[in-house]
């Protein structure tokens, strides 16, 4: 099955596919855009799209830093450390990218730009029994060379906080 470009989506959606699934699939217009897979009790999750594919692997016993991967060949892009109710993406190349709470009741969670402006959004529905929700990509940042890694690790960093208040 071919994947959709993420670029080429105003909306996206997320779902686990089942509710004993480990993935996570990223779909705009019914058409699957992107699919993410977790292993070691969520620890390490392989995400694959049209645009490329990365590993983002939480290594330690508290998990305070995500260590982001380029797939196949396995190359360093950067690493993202959790602060109180956020985080900061730092790349190799140099960008930063700060991932902040929106809401305090809504959980909804965005990438910002250091100047403090939104590039995409993620809102959880909040009574579901599967991990669902959507994404919007605010255009005048669709056509940043991150886009599709920072919309799987938004996802992932959603889950990974999902998982963390339920115990």
């Amino acid at each position: 099955m071919a994947l959709v470009p993420i670029r080429d989506a105003n909306q996206l959606g997320w779902q686990q596919p089942g509710w004993f699934s480990r993935s996570v699939e990223i779909t705009s217009s019914d058409s699957l855009a992107a699919l993410l897979r977790f292993q070691n009790w969520g620890r390490r999750c392989d995400a694959t799209c049209a645009d490329g594919m990365w590993r983002f692997d939480t290594p330690g016993f508290f998990g305070r830093t995500v260590k982001v991967t380029s797939l196949p060949n396995v190359s360093p892009v950067g690493s993202f450390s959790w602060k109180f109710r956020g985080g900061l993406l730092r790349l190799d190349e140099g960008d930063v990218f700060e991932w902040k709470a929106l809401g305090f009741w809504s959980g909804e969670r965005a990438f910002l730009t250091p100047s403090g402006f939104p590039i995409l959004t993620f809102k959880p529905k909040i009574f579901s029994f599967k991990s669902c929700g959507e994404i919007t990509i605010h255009r005048e940042y669709a056509n940043i060379p991150q886009l599709p890694m920072l919309v799987m690790l938004g996802i992932n960093l959603v889950l990974t906080e999902q998982r963390r208040r339920r115990g």
